[in-house]
Protein backbone atom coordinates (compact mmCIF):
# COMPACT_ATOMS: atom_id res chain seq x y z
CA UNK A 1 0.00 0.00 0.00
CA UNK A 2 1.40 3.11 -1.27
CA UNK A 3 1.45 6.22 1.12
CA UNK A 4 -0.16 9.46 0.32
CA UNK A 5 2.61 12.02 -0.01
CA UNK A 6 0.88 15.55 0.80
CA UNK A 7 2.10 18.50 -1.34
CA UNK A 8 4.82 20.53 1.04
CA UNK A 9 4.34 23.75 -0.92
CA UNK A 10 0.97 24.22 -0.21
CA UNK A 11 0.96 25.58 3.58
CA UNK A 12 3.70 27.69 2.05
CA UNK A 13 1.26 29.25 -0.68
CA UNK A 14 -1.04 29.51 1.94
CA UNK A 15 0.86 31.38 3.62
CA UNK A 16 1.79 33.80 0.62
CA UNK A 17 -1.52 34.13 -0.36
CA UNK A 18 -2.88 35.83 3.37
CA UNK A 19 0.91 37.98 2.92
CA UNK A 20 -0.60 39.37 -0.07
CA UNK A 21 -3.86 39.52 0.71
CA UNK A 22 -2.90 41.60 3.87
CA UNK A 23 -0.60 43.83 2.20
CA UNK A 24 -3.39 44.92 0.05
CA UNK A 25 -6.29 45.59 2.56
CA UNK A 26 -2.85 47.93 3.96
CA UNK A 27 -2.51 49.90 0.72
CA UNK A 28 -6.65 49.86 0.57
CA UNK A 29 -6.56 51.54 3.89
CA UNK A 30 -3.73 54.26 2.92
CA UNK A 31 -5.25 55.03 -0.60
CA UNK A 32 -8.63 56.02 1.35
CA UNK A 33 -7.24 57.02 4.89
CA UNK A 34 -4.49 59.37 3.49
CA UNK A 35 -5.43 61.89 0.60
CA UNK A 36 -9.27 62.26 2.97
CA UNK A 37 -6.96 63.11 6.09
CA UNK A 38 -5.30 65.92 3.65
CA UNK A 39 -8.05 66.50 1.66
CA UNK A 40 -9.34 67.62 5.54
CA UNK A 41 -6.66 68.69 7.00
CA UNK A 42 -6.10 71.13 3.87
CA UNK A 43 -9.92 72.44 4.56
CA UNK A 44 -9.45 73.22 8.10
CA UNK A 45 -5.86 74.76 7.49
CA UNK A 46 -7.63 77.02 4.55
CA UNK A 47 -10.45 77.79 6.74
CA UNK A 48 -8.53 79.19 9.18
CA UNK A 49 -6.08 81.03 6.83
CA UNK A 50 -9.42 82.46 5.21
CA UNK A 51 -10.83 83.45 8.52
CA UNK A 52 -7.63 85.32 9.32
CA UNK A 53 -7.94 87.11 5.96
CA UNK A 54 -9.45 90.68 6.69
CA UNK A 55 -11.37 93.32 4.39
CA UNK A 56 -9.85 96.22 4.35
CA UNK A 57 -13.04 99.04 3.70
CA UNK A 58 -9.77 101.49 3.04
CA UNK A 59 -9.30 99.75 0.11
CA UNK A 60 -12.55 99.61 -1.76
CA UNK A 61 -13.83 102.17 -3.72
CA UNK A 62 -15.98 105.07 -2.10
CA UNK A 63 -17.15 108.23 -3.31
CA UNK A 64 -14.93 111.17 -3.08
CA UNK A 65 -11.19 108.81 -2.52
CA UNK A 66 -9.53 110.38 -5.44
CA UNK A 67 -6.02 111.74 -4.83
CA UNK A 68 -5.63 115.62 -5.78
CA UNK A 69 -2.75 116.37 -7.97
CA UNK A 70 -0.97 119.86 -8.43
CA UNK A 71 0.67 121.45 -10.74
CA UNK A 72 4.28 123.11 -10.87
CA UNK A 73 2.71 126.23 -9.49
CA UNK A 74 0.99 124.93 -7.04
CA UNK A 75 -2.86 124.72 -8.61
CA UNK A 76 -5.30 121.99 -8.46
CA UNK A 77 -5.61 120.12 -12.00
CA UNK A 78 -9.05 118.17 -11.95
CA UNK A 79 -7.96 115.51 -13.99
CA UNK A 80 -8.92 112.18 -11.97
CA UNK A 81 -12.52 112.15 -10.82
CA UNK A 82 -14.56 110.64 -8.74
CA UNK A 83 -16.04 107.77 -10.61
CA UNK A 84 -17.58 105.55 -7.85
CA UNK A 85 -20.92 104.10 -9.52
CA UNK A 86 -23.25 103.44 -6.61
CA UNK A 87 -25.51 99.80 -6.73
CA UNK A 88 -28.58 102.71 -8.06
CA UNK A 89 -26.47 104.00 -10.88
CA UNK A 90 -26.16 100.52 -12.58
CA UNK A 91 -28.00 99.94 -15.53
CA UNK A 92 -29.82 95.79 -15.56
CA UNK A 93 -28.41 96.26 -18.87
CA UNK A 94 -24.47 96.95 -17.99
CA UNK A 95 -24.75 94.26 -15.19
CA UNK A 96 -25.68 91.42 -17.41
CA UNK A 97 -23.59 92.36 -20.44
CA UNK A 98 -20.59 91.61 -17.15
CA UNK A 99 -22.52 88.63 -15.76
CA UNK A 100 -23.18 87.18 -18.90
CA UNK A 101 -19.96 87.10 -20.03
CA UNK A 102 -17.46 87.26 -16.97
CA UNK A 103 -19.17 85.51 -14.64
CA UNK A 104 -22.88 83.84 -15.73
CA UNK A 105 -23.21 82.43 -12.11
CA UNK A 106 -22.42 85.17 -10.41
CA UNK A 107 -25.68 85.72 -8.40
CA UNK A 108 -25.63 81.87 -7.41
CA UNK A 109 -22.05 81.22 -5.92
CA UNK A 110 -20.27 82.38 -2.77
CA UNK A 111 -17.44 84.44 -4.34
CA UNK A 112 -15.50 81.45 -5.86
CA UNK A 113 -17.46 79.29 -8.64
CA UNK A 114 -15.82 75.84 -7.93
CA UNK A 115 -17.74 74.63 -11.53
CA UNK A 116 -15.86 77.33 -13.56
CA UNK A 117 -12.41 76.41 -11.53
CA UNK A 118 -12.74 72.94 -12.98
CA UNK A 119 -14.01 73.61 -16.44
CA UNK A 120 -10.54 76.18 -16.63
CA UNK A 121 -8.19 73.40 -15.44
CA UNK A 122 -9.54 70.58 -17.56
CA UNK A 123 -9.41 73.86 -20.31
CA UNK A 124 -5.67 74.56 -19.77
CA UNK A 125 -5.21 70.47 -19.37
CA UNK A 126 -6.17 70.09 -22.90
CA UNK A 127 -4.41 73.25 -24.36
CA UNK A 128 -1.55 72.67 -22.49
CA UNK A 129 -1.19 75.79 -20.96
CA UNK A 130 -3.13 78.34 -19.03
CA UNK A 131 -5.87 80.07 -21.37
CA UNK A 132 -8.86 79.35 -19.17
CA UNK A 133 -9.51 82.10 -16.43
CA UNK A 134 -11.37 81.10 -13.58
CA UNK A 135 -12.02 84.18 -11.18
CA UNK A 136 -15.33 85.22 -10.42
CA UNK A 137 -16.34 89.19 -10.68
CA UNK A 138 -15.95 88.90 -6.54
CA UNK A 139 -12.17 87.31 -7.16
CA UNK A 140 -11.44 90.32 -9.96
CA UNK A 141 -12.69 92.55 -7.59
CA UNK A 142 -10.37 91.88 -4.96
CA UNK A 143 -7.64 91.33 -7.52
CA UNK A 144 -7.57 94.59 -8.26
CA UNK A 145 -8.20 96.23 -4.61
CA UNK A 146 -6.46 94.20 -2.11
CA UNK A 147 -3.66 92.43 -4.03
CA UNK A 148 -0.74 92.51 -6.46
CA UNK A 149 -0.70 90.82 -9.80
CA UNK A 150 1.85 88.13 -9.22
CA UNK A 151 1.03 84.49 -10.58
CA UNK A 152 2.01 82.56 -7.09
CA UNK A 153 -0.92 79.98 -5.54
CA UNK A 154 -0.38 82.04 -2.03
CA UNK A 155 -1.91 84.67 -4.12
CA UNK A 156 -4.44 82.56 -5.85
CA UNK A 157 -4.88 81.15 -1.80
CA UNK A 158 -5.44 84.79 -0.54
CA UNK A 159 -7.73 85.87 -3.79
CA UNK A 160 -10.23 83.08 -2.99
CA UNK A 161 -10.54 83.87 1.03
CA UNK A 162 -10.96 87.20 0.45
CA UNK A 163 -13.64 86.79 -2.45
CA UNK A 164 -15.35 84.95 0.47
CA UNK A 165 -15.09 87.08 3.04
CA UNK A 166 -15.85 89.84 0.83
CA UNK A 167 -19.59 87.92 -0.31
CA UNK A 168 -20.37 87.69 3.67
CA UNK A 169 -20.20 91.53 4.27
CA UNK A 170 -21.52 92.90 1.38
CA UNK A 171 -24.46 92.48 -1.29
CA UNK A 172 -24.25 91.06 -4.51
CA UNK A 173 -25.33 94.86 -5.62
CA UNK A 174 -22.60 96.32 -3.85
CA UNK A 175 -19.89 94.32 -5.25
CA UNK A 176 -21.12 94.85 -8.99
CA UNK A 177 -21.01 98.24 -8.53
CA UNK A 178 -17.51 98.16 -7.00
CA UNK A 179 -16.09 96.09 -9.54
CA UNK A 180 -17.40 97.98 -12.42
CA UNK A 181 -16.01 100.96 -10.42
CA UNK A 182 -12.32 99.77 -10.64
CA UNK A 183 -12.12 97.83 -13.62
CA UNK A 184 -9.50 98.68 -16.17
CA UNK A 185 -10.88 99.44 -19.81
CA UNK A 186 -7.94 100.86 -21.88
CA UNK A 187 -6.34 103.57 -22.47
CA UNK A 188 -5.69 104.39 -19.11
CA UNK A 189 -9.38 104.17 -18.34
CA UNK A 190 -10.48 102.79 -14.51
CA UNK A 191 -13.94 102.14 -14.14
CA UNK A 192 -17.27 102.19 -16.31
CA UNK A 193 -17.89 105.77 -15.78
CA UNK A 194 -14.67 106.61 -17.14
CA UNK A 195 -15.28 104.32 -19.72
CA UNK A 196 -18.56 105.54 -21.02
CA UNK A 197 -17.62 109.25 -21.01
CA UNK A 198 -14.43 108.42 -23.37
CA UNK A 199 -15.85 105.61 -25.93
CA UNK A 200 -19.68 106.86 -25.80
CA UNK A 201 -19.33 110.78 -24.56
CA UNK A 202 -22.46 109.30 -22.24
CA UNK A 203 -23.32 108.69 -18.31
CA UNK A 204 -23.65 105.38 -16.95
CA UNK A 205 -27.64 105.29 -17.17
CA UNK A 206 -27.42 106.96 -21.07
CA UNK A 207 -26.07 103.09 -22.61
CA UNK A 208 -27.39 101.29 -25.00
CA UNK A 209 -27.52 97.07 -24.79
CA UNK A 210 -25.16 97.71 -27.79
CA UNK A 211 -22.91 100.04 -25.80
CA UNK A 212 -22.78 97.69 -22.69
CA UNK A 213 -21.66 95.15 -24.24
CA UNK A 214 -19.06 97.12 -25.84
CA UNK A 215 -17.74 98.04 -22.27
CA UNK A 216 -17.68 93.97 -21.35
CA UNK A 217 -15.89 93.11 -24.38
CA UNK A 218 -13.18 95.52 -23.37
CA UNK A 219 -12.03 94.15 -20.25
CA UNK A 220 -11.02 90.75 -21.77
CA UNK A 221 -7.94 92.37 -23.33
CA UNK A 222 -8.56 96.12 -23.81
CA UNK A 223 -5.96 96.33 -26.27
CA UNK A 224 -7.32 94.14 -28.98
CA UNK A 225 -10.76 94.63 -28.29
CA UNK A 226 -10.94 98.63 -27.86
CA UNK A 227 -13.04 100.29 -30.11
CA UNK A 228 -10.87 102.82 -31.08
CA UNK A 229 -8.21 100.85 -32.14
CA UNK A 230 -9.46 97.48 -33.17
CA UNK A 231 -13.34 98.34 -34.40
CA UNK A 232 -13.77 94.90 -36.08
CA UNK A 233 -12.50 92.94 -33.14
CA UNK A 234 -14.30 95.12 -30.88
CA UNK A 235 -18.00 94.68 -32.67
CA UNK A 236 -17.74 90.35 -32.99
CA UNK A 237 -16.31 90.29 -29.19
CA UNK A 238 -19.27 92.98 -28.31
CA UNK A 239 -22.18 90.79 -30.42
CA UNK A 240 -20.91 87.49 -28.73
CA UNK A 241 -21.58 89.77 -25.34
CA UNK A 242 -24.85 90.19 -27.28
CA UNK A 243 -25.34 86.71 -27.94
CA UNK A 244 -24.52 85.79 -24.49
CA UNK A 245 -27.16 88.05 -23.05
CA UNK A 246 -29.45 86.58 -25.34
CA UNK A 247 -29.06 82.38 -24.43
CA UNK A 248 -29.10 83.39 -20.91
CA UNK A 249 -32.60 84.86 -21.00
CA UNK A 250 -30.94 88.73 -20.05
CA UNK A 251 -32.58 89.92 -23.64
CA UNK A 252 -35.29 88.90 -26.40
CA UNK A 253 -34.01 87.40 -29.87
CA UNK A 254 -35.33 90.49 -31.17
CA UNK A 255 -33.11 92.90 -29.06
CA UNK A 256 -29.94 91.23 -29.84
CA UNK A 257 -30.37 91.51 -33.46
CA UNK A 258 -31.55 94.91 -32.94
CA UNK A 259 -28.52 96.22 -30.82
CA UNK A 260 -25.83 93.17 -32.64
CA UNK A 261 -26.65 95.52 -36.10
CA UNK A 262 -25.57 98.87 -34.22
CA UNK A 263 -22.36 100.57 -35.30
CA UNK A 264 -19.96 99.76 -32.57
CA UNK A 265 -19.03 103.48 -31.53
CA UNK A 266 -21.25 106.44 -31.51
CA UNK A 267 -20.87 109.71 -33.64
CA UNK A 268 -20.70 111.71 -30.51
CA UNK A 269 -17.24 110.32 -30.07
CA UNK A 270 -16.15 111.30 -33.29
CA UNK A 271 -17.31 114.67 -33.02
CA UNK A 272 -15.54 115.34 -29.96
CA UNK A 273 -12.46 113.42 -30.95
CA UNK A 274 -10.30 116.53 -30.59
CA UNK A 275 -11.29 117.25 -27.52
CA UNK A 276 -10.82 113.91 -25.64
CA UNK A 277 -7.55 113.94 -27.76
CA UNK A 278 -6.48 116.88 -25.79
CA UNK A 279 -7.56 115.83 -22.48
CA UNK A 280 -6.30 112.35 -22.63
CA UNK A 281 -2.55 114.15 -23.36
CA UNK A 282 -2.98 115.69 -19.76
CA UNK A 283 -3.90 112.76 -18.50
CA UNK A 284 -0.94 110.24 -19.89
CA UNK A 285 1.32 112.97 -18.36
CA UNK A 286 -0.70 112.21 -14.61
CA UNK A 287 -0.76 108.30 -15.79
CA UNK A 288 3.22 108.41 -15.86
CA UNK A 289 3.56 110.07 -12.50
CA UNK A 290 0.93 107.85 -11.05
CA UNK A 291 3.19 104.95 -12.42
CA UNK A 292 5.88 106.81 -10.78
CA UNK A 293 4.50 107.00 -7.43
CA UNK A 294 2.91 103.51 -7.57
CA UNK A 295 6.42 101.92 -7.70
CA UNK A 296 7.90 104.27 -5.33
CA UNK A 297 4.70 103.25 -2.78
CA UNK A 298 4.38 99.52 -3.62
CA UNK A 299 1.08 100.10 -4.17
CA UNK A 300 -1.39 99.31 -6.97
CA UNK A 301 -2.73 102.06 -9.65
CA UNK A 302 -6.08 101.44 -8.31
CA UNK A 303 -5.35 101.67 -4.82
CA UNK A 304 -3.04 104.88 -5.59
CA UNK A 305 -6.34 106.56 -6.93
CA UNK A 306 -8.66 105.40 -4.59
CA UNK A 307 -6.03 107.07 -1.83
CA UNK A 308 -7.26 110.45 -0.85
CA UNK A 309 -3.57 111.57 -1.00
CA UNK A 310 -2.37 115.18 -2.30
CA UNK A 311 0.10 114.96 -5.17
CA UNK A 312 3.11 117.57 -6.06
CA UNK A 313 4.26 117.84 -9.84
CA UNK A 314 6.37 119.21 -12.22
CA UNK A 315 3.31 119.88 -15.28
CA UNK A 316 3.67 123.08 -16.56
CA UNK A 317 0.01 123.78 -18.26
CA UNK A 318 1.69 126.53 -20.08
CA UNK A 319 4.36 124.71 -21.71
CA UNK A 320 1.04 121.91 -22.42
CA UNK A 321 -0.43 124.23 -24.20
CA UNK A 322 2.38 125.34 -26.33
CA UNK A 323 3.27 121.96 -26.92
CA UNK A 324 0.09 120.34 -28.06
CA UNK A 325 0.06 123.49 -30.41
CA UNK A 326 3.40 122.80 -32.05
CA UNK A 327 1.85 118.94 -31.73
CA UNK A 328 -1.13 119.64 -34.06
CA UNK A 329 0.54 122.27 -36.54
CA UNK A 330 3.16 119.72 -37.10
CA UNK A 331 0.53 116.62 -38.04
CA UNK A 332 -1.43 119.56 -40.39
CA UNK A 333 1.59 119.83 -42.28
CA UNK A 334 2.74 116.19 -42.93
CA UNK A 335 0.31 114.03 -41.54
CA UNK A 336 2.74 112.33 -39.45
CA UNK A 337 1.92 111.33 -35.90
CA UNK A 338 4.40 112.86 -33.37
CA UNK A 339 5.00 112.98 -29.71
CA UNK A 340 6.83 115.04 -27.31
CA UNK A 341 8.07 115.17 -23.81
CA UNK A 342 10.07 118.41 -22.45
CA UNK A 343 12.09 117.86 -19.80
CA UNK A 344 14.25 121.03 -18.10
CA UNK A 345 17.83 121.22 -17.01
CA UNK A 346 17.05 118.60 -13.82
CA UNK A 347 15.36 116.33 -16.24
CA UNK A 348 11.91 117.41 -14.41
CA UNK A 349 9.48 115.93 -17.45
CA UNK A 350 6.98 119.58 -17.52
CA UNK A 351 5.26 118.70 -20.29
CA UNK A 352 3.85 115.17 -22.43
CA UNK A 353 1.54 115.29 -25.59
Amino acid sequence: MKKKIKNPTLPQNEANKQKKHKIAAILIVLFLIVPTTLLLCSVVGFAIYANAQQIDENLLPTASAVPTFFDVNGNKVSIFEDDFLSPSEVPDALKYAFISTEDKRYEKHNGVDVIRIGGAILHDIKAGKAVEGGSTITQQLVKNTHLTHERTFKRKLKEIALALKLEKEYSKDEIMSMYLSVIYFGNGLYGVKQAAKYYFEKDVQELTVAECATLAAIVKNPSKYSPNKNAEASKNRRNLVIDKMCEQKYISKELADAEKSKPVISTSKEENSSKILNEQDVKLYFDSVVQEVCKNLNVTKYQLLNSGYEIYTDFNPTIQTMLVSEQNKDENEDGVHRSYILLNSDGKVLAYS
